[in-house]
């Protein structure tokens, strides 16, 4: 649920009149976008701590979150402010996060995730793994990264998949909120990149072995 586009009260309100909607079986959070200041961000969970809400990243820098936990006494989500897999240690040390939202260019790539995500496996974190809009190719990428972990610490699924521009021939299908590698999923990513909507070459980078 997307907060932090008004004034405090109206989050406080669509906060409240949300959480008494969700059924007990539903999963909700509120994602003020990194848009809070630690005043507002404080007043605003104080208000609703009774309802136990889970917020997303309420503020910009990984600091002012860590304040607004510490003055609140609710752990949250954290989204972009982990940076790195030192930063994700970190968060779980200060008592900062009850969930990590990975995203694989925010933590420094494919390896850099999968090392926050040994550490997820090892310390009992549940994680969404996702990035900015990547469409069928990112999909992919992050559904073999969340098949790699116990069904407990996966906490989410964002999908990426957009008809109007099918950058892969087959995505992976989301059926009923879900979604599973195939059985003869391919090699790489398992999925097949529609090379005719692609446009000319820009650049061929090799790598490097030294």
């Amino acid at each position: 649920m997307k907060v932090g586009a008004g004034e405090a009260h109206q989050d406080i309100a669509t906060i409240r009149m949300v959480q008494e909607m969700t059924l007990p079986h539903e999963r909700v959070w509120h994602d003020p976008n990194r848009g809070w200041l630690v005043d507002d961000a404080i007043r605003i969970i104080s208000a609703v701590r009774h309802l136990s809400p889970m917020i997303e990243n309420p503020c910009e820098g990984y600091e002012e979150c860590r304040t607004v936990v510490r003055r609140t006494g609710i752990p949250i989500m954290l989204d972009e402010v982990i940076d790195s897999p030192r930063r994700f240690l970190e968060a779980v040390k200060d008592g900062v996060l009850d969930v990590a939202s990975l995203k694989t260019s925010c933590v420094g790539g494919i390896e850099a995730t999968r090392q926050a995500m040994g550490l997820a496996k090892i310390l009992g974190v549940p994680v969404r793994i996702e990035d900015f809009h990547g469409k069928g190719i990112l999909l992919a990428c992050v559904t073999q990264m969340a098949h790699t972990l116990p069904p407990n610490l996966v906490f989410g699924l964002y999908n990426y998949v957009n008809d109007e521009s099918p950058l892969v021939k087959k995505p992976l299908p989301v059926i009923a909120g879900e979604i599973r590698l195939p059985d003869d999923c391919g090699p790489g990513l398992g999925v097949e990149v529609n090379e005719a909507i692609l446009k000319d070459l820009v650049a061929v980078i090799k790598a490097s072995h030294t």
